[in-house]
């Protein structure tokens, strides 16, 4: 009885290191792709959202060059 919870103890640990060593080859792979997702999506909502706000750049200089009382 004994000796069994000892080769399972031991079992447990060899377990561990294994599993340590999968975590370290495969995190950095997980983390890169999680952040380069998000990295992309960021670049792609500032790409879509560039016209809007460069259209209400330009309107916003319009209104303020042409809506003098004169030019009713």
């Amino acid at each position: 009885m004994m000796e069994e919870h000892r080769r399972r103890r031991i079992r447990r640990g060899e377990e561990t290191g294994a599993t340590l060593v999968e975590f370290a080859l495969v995190a950095p792979v997980v983390f890169l792709m999680i952040f380069g997702h998000h990295r992309g999506l960021l670049l792609a909502y500032h790409e879509f959202t560039r016209p809007l706000r460069d259209g209400a750049t330009a309107g916003a200089r319009m209104a303020s060059i042409d809506m003098s009382p004169t030019n009713w």
